[in-house]
């Protein structure tokens, strides 16, 4: 293949006979614009099975992918690889979440739900307290699986402190109960 540009157009030319094979306008750095004829008329049997994987990541996954396909086409490819790559790098809870936000605020990029995830996942704290062990709440709200679900959202990316087997209001009150007594 032969190659000339110049400012405005980027032309294929045949190597033998120098024949004009295609002629694009020039595009900013990364940028592209493919013509339609040029777009495939089915879509590819590698990008189906890409889009049953998301879709079998989760359901806000797979709708988020499939809308970002129906908009952008097959230059949607390497966005979706960047969505699955977030995915193991959050986890699918917190993906779902990213995902769902997407949806609801109508922005179908892979820019809005990464920075998402870092906004959300990597900078905000989420604090939650309770005088109960985490061990036994599947007991006290009475379904496990429901329980075992929210506590994988909640300690991803989390951190467990474990007080002493007394409260630490009990343990300052003591002594003005001694004094009493």
């Amino acid at each position: 293949m032969k190659v000339q540009w110049d400012a405005l157009h980027v032309r294929i030319l045949h190597p033998h006979t120098n024949q004009l094979l295609r002629e694009h306008l020039r595009q900013k750095r990364g940028g592209y614009r493919i013509q339609e004829e040029d777009h495939p008329k089915k879509m590819p049997l590698s990008t189906g099975q890409l889009l049953r994987r998301a879709a079998h990541a989760g359901t806000q996954t797979g709708k988020f992918c499939q809308l970002l396909y129906d908009r952008q086409g097959e230059t949607s490819i390497r966005c979706i690889l960047g969505v699955l790559s977030l995915m193991k790098k959050y986890g699918t809870a917190a993906f779902e979440d990213a995902c769902a936000a997407a949806l609801d605020v109508g922005v179908y990029e892979y820019r809005f739900v990464r920075r998402y995830l870092v906004r959300r996942y990597e900078r905000a704290s989420t604090l939650l307290t309770s005088n109960h062990p985490v061990e036994d709440w599947g007991k006290l709200l009475g379904d496990s699986a429901a329980v075992s679900a929210m506590l994988d959202r909640l300690l991803h990316h989390g951190h467990i402190l474990k007080c002493g087997p007394r409260s630490w209001r009990t343990k300052t009150d003591l002594p003005d109960q001694e004094k009493a007594g």
